[in-house]
């Protein structure tokens, strides 16, 4: 069943105990910010995945809250949760066998739905809902949390060097900015895991004014650049 959609203000207790033990028993991450103060509480984030430990790297190490965009089908039920880690996410995105995908898929899908809800997600869907995605969105941002999207192209799996930018992002800060008439900062962040495990949070950059010389393609081209040179910089 489809669950109602709220704005989350922190993490869940749940979420808040995942967090723990990746902060105890997993690798240290460095987190290098490029700003002088932290992420602002109404800004966009966007970043790359990096696998499956990505997005729970970050959750741990980024230091500031957040709502993040993730597959509708994983915020639904059972079967939905289960088609989407076994014939996507894992199969297609991971690589992984049958067998190692049919399992994980399976125990993993019994609680990834408590897990969204209490991490805070928002639902993205592809068809005529995706304005849904795009209100929750704006939601997150009016009640000052921050919104995180991961808007690199992994139909292919996942990359240390991005190769192509979905524009989704560019589309929610250009729909706020027509609402609510304010250039939200697009923070370009970085997770890398090979070699030295590091979060890099770039500095940030603004839709409107970028628009005003640039097109869509040519602003893509320049979130995708720096995204890279992010990972390139590694210290």
């Amino acid at each position: 069943m489809k669950r109602k959609f709220k704005v989350r203000k922190e993490l869940g207790w749940f979420a808040k105990l995942i967090r723990f033990f990746v902060k105890t028993f997993k690798a240290k991450i460095k987190l290098v910010n490029l700003n002088d103060s932290p992420l602002p509480d109404k800004c966009i984030i966007i970043s790359n995945h990096n696998g499956a430990g990505g997005p729970v790297s970050q959750g741990a190490y980024l230091g500031k809250y957040y709502m993040p965009w993730g597959a509708h089908q994983m915020c639904e039920g059972f079967i939905s949760r289960w088609k989407y880690l076994y014939y996507v996410f894992y199969r297609q995105k991971l690589g992984w066998k049958k067998p190692r995908a049919f399992v994980v898929a399976t125990l993993f899908g019994l609680v990834a739905g408590f897990v969204y809800a209490s991490v805070g997600v928002v639902p993205v869907y592809y068809d005529d809902r995706l304005r849904h995605t795009f209100e929750y969105s704006i939601d997150c941002l009016n009640a000052e949390v921050p919104v995180l999207i991961f808007p690199e192209d992994s139909s292919k799996g996942y990359n240390e060097k991005i190769e192509k930018l979905w524009p989704g992002f560019l589309q929610l800060a250009k729909i706020y900015y027509t609402k609510h008439g304010i250039d939200l900062p697009i923070y370009t962040v970085h997770y890398t895991r090979a070699n030295k495990k590091q979060i890099t949070i770039g500095k940030p950059m603004y839709y409107r004014e970028l628009a005003k010389t640039n097109s869509k393609e040519e602003i893509l081209k320049l979130f995708l650049d720096y995204m890279n040179s992010l990972n390139e910089n590694v210290e």
